[in-house]
């Protein structure tokens, strides 16, 4: 018997696992599948979940009018993680502010982390950690928070996810 999964639209693959600390507390102490394990820490923190996407689960990206790049990749990734999790089943779409948050505070992280990259040579590194700059990645990652947070609804839904389809060949 054949048992495969129609795939469309999808941009990137994970080559090597990927593990970040999110700011979300669910029920259960560990949930996951094939290609995803949310694991709660022992200690309080302000991260207190670790998610870990396993090597070989695909995304398309960031969604929309957007540009791919290091400012945005991780947290696309992290972002497209949890939405799967919630069209499976793995928890409750009521986490979905809080997987929306977590696409903010990631992309905030990671673009002010790219102001002060170590390998950009030192006079550009300070030319590019101003005030404005600053302010520049807050602002794009509050406007990719209120895009996802108006039109991605659907994409939580299990009966709106067009991909995944699987196909069952006696």
């Amino acid at each position: 018997m054949l048992r495969y999964k129609e795939l469309h639209g999808y941009k990137y693959r994970v080559e090597l696992e990927e593990s970040v600390y999110i700011n979300m507390v669910f029920d259960e102490p560990i949930i996951g599948n094939r290609y995803l394990r949310l694991s709660l820490c022992s200690k309080p923190a302000p991260a207190s979940t670790l998610l870990s996407v396993k090597d070989g689960y695909m995304w398309d990206g960031p969604s929309g009018p957007t540009i791919d790049d290091r400012t945005n990749m991780r947290a696309s990734l992290v972002h497209d993680v949890l939405y799967q999790a919630m069209r499976e089943g793995l928890f409750d779409r009521s986490y979905r502010k809080a997987a929306d948050q977590e696409l903010r505070r990631l992309m905030i992280k990671d673009g002010l982390a790219q102001l002060v990259d170590p390998d950009l040579p030192q006079s550009l590194g300070k030319k590019h950690n101003t005030r404005f700059n600053r302010a520049w990645v807050r602002t794009r990652a509050q406007a990719y928070y209120m895009a996802v947070r108006v039109f991605g609804k659907k994409s939580s839904m299990p009966e709106k996810n067009p991909r995944g389809k699987i196909v069952v060949i006696p």
